[in-house]
This record gives structure tokens, sequence and C-alpha cells, in this order.
């Protein structure tokens, strides 16, 4: 079963707009949470479209405007460092799903989430876990979320170069790790992760 044939299951007795919440950087150090949440129509169907994590970079690019341009509507959210830091990272997660939601121009008929639970964002939801890479809503919405994740890491990478956002999204690598011994954390480090507090605390009372 496809990703299209999957939401198509949803599509009965009256329902025909399937919406779709994903979100991106839940396991990143650094940024922020971002959700995105997408409204298709029966007449979206692209077989190209999966997990934005399978994609390429350019492939997530090309399937996001083609995402824009061919859903009912889409929003994309996010919960800044801060708040994940402030909340700890499911309820923030939980903050951009929900803002993203909130600002759908038009609410789907049903609403899949992905993951495994979910606060009460629709009357009619569900939970899909590993639903980016089976349902064609939830997929776009990886996707949206993903590209303006990466965009946001972009920028940043050209504040802060040393870290080398750009390459690993703020995702805890080797080089990233470094760096982080180095020069310390920045204004977009999550600070209640726990490999932040080792290196940028412990670290620095050995010595």
């Amino acid at each position: 079963m496809n990703c299209f044939e999957f939401d198509s299951r949803f599509r009965k007795d009256g329902v025909e707009l399937v919406g779709g919440i994903d979100e991106a950087g839940r396991g990143c150090v650094a940024g922020p949470v971002v959700a995105a949440s997408v409204v298709l129509s029966s007449g979206f169907k692209c077989e190209q479209i999966k997990d934005s994590k399978l994609l390429t970079a350019a492939e997530r690019h090309r399937y996001s405007c083609l995402i824009k341009e061919k859903a009912v509507c889409y929003s994309i959210a996010f919960a800044s460092h801060l708040e994940v830091d402030r909340y700890n990272v499911l309820r923030a997660t939980y903050l951009a799903m929900r803002r993203s939601f909130v600002k759908l121009k038009r609410k789907p008929d049903i609403l899949l989430i992905d993951g495994p639970r979910a606060p009460v964002f629709h009357s009619n939801q569900r939970c899909i876990v590993d639903g980016d890479a089976k349902s064609l809503a939830v997929a776009s919405a990886s996707i949206l979320a993903k590209v303006f994740r990466d965009r946001f890491m972009n920028k940043y990478h050209s504040l802060r170069p040393n870290y080398c956002f750009a390459k690993n999204k703020g995702y805890l690598t080797l080089h990233h790790k470094q760096a982080l011994k180095i020069f310390g954390p920045c204004k977009i480090h999550r600070m209640t992760y726990a490999p932040v507090r080792e290196i940028c605390f412990n670290e620095k009372l050995l010595v």
C-alpha cells in the first residue's frame, strides 16, 4: 500500500480532506522544533513523496514547492530552543503542532498525526506510528517542516559557522561536539540537553 492509498482508506462517509501533522528537529541539540500541518484533497497524488528523511535536500525542496502549490492549505510553526528548555522537547513539539494546526485556513475532515500519541487537536484525529512513511498527508507535512527548519539552520550557520549548522542542522555530530568543547554553546543551543550540559560545563570544571 502506497501513501496515497493509505490516506484513501479514511476518505469515506463524507470524509474528503485529509490533514497531516509532523515535526522536525526533536533530536537536535540546537535550534527550534518545527511542525507543519497540511490538508490534502483526493485530487493530490504524488508517488515520489515519502518520509523527508529518505529524500535528498533537492528532492525535499522540489516536493515542498509542489505541496505548497497543490495542497488545500498548509501551515508551518515552531517552538523555540528556549521553549524546548522551558517545557521539555515533547511538550514543545506539541506546542509547535498546535500552533501549526490552529493557523490552517481550512480544517481537514480527519487529521493524521505522526507518532503513537498526541494531544487532541481535532475531533476526528488518528495518531499513526511511522506516519511519515505511511501517509501522504503526514509525509507532506514532514517535508515542509524539514525544509523550513533546514533553512533556519542554514541561515544561522552564516552567523555562527564554527558549529557547521549548515551541515549537521543542529544534530550532535563529531564536528559539532568538538565545536561545543572549544567554543561553548551559542544562543540557540538547548541547554537542558544532557550532551550540551556535560560538554559545556563538566569539562570546563575539570580544567
